[in-house]
């Protein structure tokens, strides 16, 4: 039994394209945590003909969402050191030069910077690390100490150096990695030492190492080989060190549209699942936190240390996926229009106009500037919403959808 969604047409947001990529660039792939396939459902999966695209599938043995089929690894590699950023949107312009500048200057960079925070609020880069790492590398809590060993600081996929610029500030070594040359070379711009290859890889971050604290914010959704990813991370921390990991949520951070058609994120995290990994690899989860997504702070265990505490506990079944298709999907209503960003769903009725579902995260408090949109129609060859869900498009060749900047 399966759930069909005819796709008639798609409005995609600013940024993404659609391609058709030949068979041959599409491999299979089991669980990226337990690397099995025999604890793991078909959640999904994009259609034209006989052909699929990309498949998405759950591990209830991990609690884990991933592409079981989907571009393979060299050409994802490919993707996001040359396509993945084309310079577009990159912010090359003097005056980001000029200030980041003037706020690292000896005699002027605290006084902009105190000036800056009381006109525009604290730093939105910062804002959320400080409270994670409270007690680890700030210390502005009343009852937590900063922790004066932390003072060389990686971060893993990092953009346009922000974070860092941001750390570097505030008095810490930094170095970044980053898989794209576009980025890197912005970075290495504003003076941040950056390192283009896979952590995984040893090399020149090993001799820049070890360091007290690696964070990465929003790179481990991306990465397909990820318990070699993390493995580098452990190689790269100091006994003692610190990482800090942000992720899109499971279950509040993504829906199956976006985790169907979209290659760019190939896993999903829930709690249970980033917290085995991190401990596979011999890091200690020590805080964990979650609203659309996942932050968890892990500690590298010093030598004769074991392993303390039980893993995260399984929280739910993938059938929350399923909501935006329940209820309105059973009826005879015609073509709808699904439209949707990270935050909110609504389900329109084309013949006039009328709301069948909104659907909004408890935890968005953000305002998305563009919004994509599917003109369908659902079949069911059962009383309710199953998986498979099936995105049925017409032609031969299934697409992929992918974002460019």
């Amino acid at each position: 039994m399966t759930t069909e969604i005819q796709v008639h047409s798609v409005r995609a947001s600013a940024g993404t394209e659609i391609l058709h990529l030949d068979e041959s660039d599409f491999v299979e792939r089991p669980c990226p945590i337990c690397g099995e396939a025999d604890a793991s459902i078909l959640l999904s999966m994009v259609c034209a003909g006989s052909r699929t695209s990309v498949e998405s599938a759950f591990c209830e043995r991990c609690e884990h969402r991933y592409h079981r089929k989907m571009p393979s690894a060299d050409w994802v590699a490919s993707y996001y050191a040359d396509d993945w950023d084309r310079g577009k949107s990159a912010p090359y312009s003097f005056m980001r030069r000029w200030r980041e500048q003037l706020k690292a200057h000896p005699k002027w960079g605290r006084p902009y910077n105190a000036f800056r925070s009381v006109v525009r609020g604290e730093d939105e880069h910062f804002r959320y690390l400080r409270g994670l790492l409270e007690g680890i590398t700030d210390g502005r809590g009343g009852y937590l100490l900063p922790n004066s060993d932390v003072r060389r600081v990686l971060e893993i996929g990092c953009g346009y150096g922000d974070k860092l610029l941001l750390f570097r500030r505030l008095g810490f070594s930094v170095v970044g990695q980053e898989a794209n040359a576009t980025r890197a070379a912005l970075c290495r711009r504003l003076g941040i030492p950056v390192m283009e290859h896979d952590v995984a890889v040893e090399g020149e971050l090993d001799r820049a190492g070890p360091f007290d604290l690696i964070f990465s914010t929003h790179v481990l959704e991306h990465v397909t080989n990820t318990v070699e990813h993390l493995k580098g991370f452990a190689r790269l921390l100091r006994e003692g060190g610190y990482v800090f990991i942000e992720v899109p949520d499971f279950w509040q951070g993504e829906g199956l549209i976006r985790q169907t058609h979209g290659i760019a994120h190939c896993q999903t995290f829930t709690a249970h699942s980033l917290v085995d990994l991190l401990r596979r690899v011999g890091l200690q989860p020590v805080r964990v936190a979650a609203d659309t997504n996942l932050y968890v702070v892990a500690r590298k265990l010093s030598t004769g240390e074991g392993l303390g505490g039980p893993a995260f506990s399984a929280s739910g079944s993938p059938e929350a996926l399923l909501q935006p298709f329940a209820g309105w999907a059973q009826k005879e209503t015609g073509p709808c229009r699904i439209t949707y960003d990270p935050a909110r769903l609504e389900v329109e009725r084309i013949s006039d106009g009328e709301k069948l579902k909104t659907l909004a995260q408890n935890f968005s408090v953000r305002q998305f500037p563009t919004r994509d949109s599917l003109d369908v129609s659902v079949r069911l060859s059962a009383p309710e919403v199953k998986f498979p869900v099936r995105f049925l498009y017409d032609g031969a060749s299934p697409p992929i959808w992918v974002k460019r900047q």
